[in-house]
């Protein structure tokens, strides 16, 4: 019985371009996954050089990223009077007005209103939360649990502590741990939550008038 080389030939060619089509296809599927995945996730190598400071980028949304910067820009209070919330504090005025000076025109163009909902007591529900527009911004708890490595917000829950490649630890230009402020209030009406030198949110905050934590402005700009 004769064999029917050609006829073999032409199966293997065929089982051939079939491996070579579904690799393909594998191929574009991973390509796509990384695409998107690049779209809402950097590596904690990624950095930008805004208005002489360094801003670590955490998020991306189309053409825009989320940077926040990568020491505490000083220390400062949160507000001259204990009893505040974000709107009203002397802080979001300071960085959505001189602290923009620091930026080149160029470099303003680039920074995004963001539309920001902060909560007006601790454990809120949502429903007495305020929104306010700003340039320039800070973290809320539930925030950090997004975007910072094994940061620890109270109460705990898996949405909260969320094992990410960020450290939340922030330091001073001279290497020094410093806790810094979120915008949101703490447990009592004239404290603001921090993020302390622990890794954890100090749910019972600081004194909103308190000068020695530090500040860690966040904001959304677009890459062009």
């Amino acid at each position: 019985m004769e064999t029917d080389y050609l006829a073999i030939r032409q199966q293997r060619n065929k089982t051939k371009k079939k491996k070579v089509i579904i690799g393909a296809c594998v191929a574009a599927v991973i390509t796509i996954i990384i695409v998107i995945a690049m779209q809402f996730r950097t590596t904690p190598d990624d950095f930008v050089e805004l208005g002489g400071m360094t801003w670590r980028v955490l998020a991306r949304r189309g053409n825009n990223i989320m940077i926040a910067t990568e020491h505490v820009i000083g220390r400062g209070a949160f507000d001259e009077h204990a009893d505040t919330v974000w709107r009203d504090s002397s802080l979001r005025a300071y960085l959505n007005s001189e602290f923009l000076n620091y930026f080149t025109p160029e470099e303003h163009r680039r920074i995004q209103m963001t539309t920001v909902s902060t909560n007006t007591r601790f454990l809120d529900t949502g429903e007495d939360s305020i929104v306010t527009e700003d340039y320039v911004f800070l973290f809320s708890p539930s925030e950090l649990g997004q975007f910072f490595d094994h940061v620890f917000v109270f109460p705990a829950s898996p949405e909260n502590n969320i094992p990410n490649p960020y450290n939340v630890i922030s330091t001073d230009t001279d290497g020094n741990p410093v806790q810094w402020w979120t915008r949101t209030r703490g447990i009592f009406p004239y404290s603001i939550i921090v993020v302390s030198e622990m890794i954890a949110t100090n749910n019972q905050g600081m004194r909103a008038d308190d000068e020695t934590i530090g500040i860690r402005p966040v904001m959304w700009i677009s890459m062009n």
